[in-house]
């Protein structure tokens, strides 16, 4: 990667809030249905996964998808069961039907649902 194309990316990435508008390339957003793992053998601690799931991730997720798929236009995915810190390991065949699905579209610049 030159190095003109990299700081570009790193200052993009560490800007606040982020250009979406600028890009002009098709996108692919992955969502992962959870962003920690469940605790099965705590109770405690599951009752208090679950309640910040709910309370503050599913909406920042909600939100946050909306505007991917508004200023971004990109096809937003949400990949349920799994983590952010799994999305890619759980179901691997899965996700690569869905990023090759992504990359042989003929409408691949389009927004869906």
């Amino acid at each position: 990667m030159s190095g003109s194309v990299e700081g570009a990316l790193f200052d993009s990435v560490a800007r606040t809030p982020r250009d979406y508008g600028s890009v002009r390339a098709p996108a692919l957003a992955l969502y992962a249905s959870s962003f920690f793992p469940p605790a099965p053998r705590d109770p405690h601690k599951a009752e208090v996964i679950e309640g910040f799931e709910r309370r503050v991730m599913d909406p920042f997720r909600q939100d946050n998808m909306e505007r991917i798929r508004r200023e971004l236009h990109a096809r937003v995915q949400l990949i349920p069961e799994v983590t952010h810190m799994s999305i890619g390991v759980h179901d691997a065949a899965a996700l690569a039907e869905v990023i090759g699905s992504f990359l042989l579209s003929p409408t691949i610049n389009t927004a869906e649902p």
